[in-house]
């Protein structure tokens, strides 16, 4: 937005300059204020926190130049040509400025008061107008009033837009998150993964995707209760999160199955990568679940030429069948590389 304003200056300080017809305020102010727009725009690119306050800081300066050019305006340029100049379009990114800046009660005080301000200066040179007669007299009350109820329309629904947008967030995360644990949901896994093979198909690098299913999950929720089973999903998710780096995604696949995406992992390193969520899945224990020890089946797939989200995850799901057929608890990796990672004696720790 900063650089767009400078270069708006610019322009419009150019046209000016180019129809001869300068305004001497406008000669100064606007190449000074694409200025500070240009410099204020590279300093938000060096230190990112500064950007809210440059947000108000302009929308402060701006507003101080559109009030005193509507000024000007009501007293010289209306009374003669029956209409505002080109000016009047900035009132409008003044207000939308507020509400980026500033929380919507704030904004809207803000906004409300350089309306009222507004509604000063129109009071103060009505008598101007009120000299005009006839058709030229309506056609500009036409025009001031039109103006005036788009800015007031304008404020309202961005107020409106303001209220709604937590509401909308909230609706969308609800839309891509597993309510249970937190994370991606399915729906939000299989957008990820598109964009991920996308992403290594585009640049040639590396991707994996680890499959990972909890064993015998069911006796679980039969022996224990859902109330134990839900306690060790949301558990899970935890432990294997902190395995991951943040380029990583994790998403819930199904009931009990999770999909892991992880960019820039080669082959062996995805495997020792699944071999520690493996390893501290295996480590957990039920409290109160009758010597129910928890553990996990993987498969480990990596990204082909000509890739489908689908062709993928079915390599993985294959690998991950192999891992359940070669009794459970292990890390298979997508054929015809088949050598199952052997089980490692660990101590245990019980589930929070």
């Amino acid at each position: 937005m900063l650089p767009t304003g400078a270069m708006a200056c610019l322009l419009a300080w150019g046209m000016e300059l180019s129809a001869q017809h300068v305004v001497t305020f406008d000669f100064y102010f606007l190449p000074l204020f694409a200025l500070a727009l240009g410099l204020s725009a590279l300093l938000v690119w060096v230190k990112p926190a500064v950007l809210s306050w440059i947000e108000r800081i302009g929308f402060l300066v701006l507003s101080g130049y559109l009030l005193s050019t509507l000024q000007a305006q009501l007293h010289s340029f209306l009374p003669v040509y029956g209409h505002f100049n080109e000016f009047t379009y900035w009132f409008f990114v003044a207000f939308l400025i507020a509400f980026v800046g500033w929380k919507p009660r704030y904004a809207l005080y803000l906004c409300a008061g350089l309306y009222t301000i507004m509604l000063l200066l129109l009071a103060v040179n009505l008598h101007l107008l009120l000299k005009l007669e006839g058709h030229r007299f309506w056609l500009t009350i036409n025009y001031v009033a039109q103006f005036y109820f788009a800015c007031l329309i304008y404020i309202a629904v961005h107020y409106a837009l303001a209220q709604l947008r937590p509401q909308l967030s909230a609706m969308q995360r609800l839309a891509l998150t597993d309510p249970l644990t937190g994370i991606a949901n399915r729906r939000r896994g299989e957008e990820l993964l598109s964009q991920e093979i996308a992403r290594a198909s585009r640049h040639d690098h590396p991707l994996s995707v680890i499959l990972f299913d909890l064993d015998y999950f069911k006796r679980v929720n039969d022996v224990n209760g859902h109330a134990v089973g839900d306690a060790l999903l949301r558990t899970v998710t935890r432990i294997v999160g902190e395995q991951l780096r943040v380029t990583d995604h994790l998403a819930r696949w199904g009931g009990e199955e999770f999909l892991v995406i992880a960019p820039e992992l080669g082959d062996m390193r995805a495997v020792q990568v699944a071999e520690r969520m493996r390893s501290h899945i295996a480590r957990l224990r039920i409290p109160g679940g009758q010597g129910t020890h928890p553990t996990a089946s993987f498969g480990v797939a990596f990204h082909r030429t000509d890739d489908t989200p689908h062709s993928l995850v079915q390599r993985a799901d294959e690998a991950l069948y192999a891992a359940k057929d070669g009794g459970r608890n292990r890390v298979e990796q997508e054929t015809p590389q088949t050598a199952a990672h052997p089980i490692l004696e660990t101590p245990s720790t019980e589930i929070a």
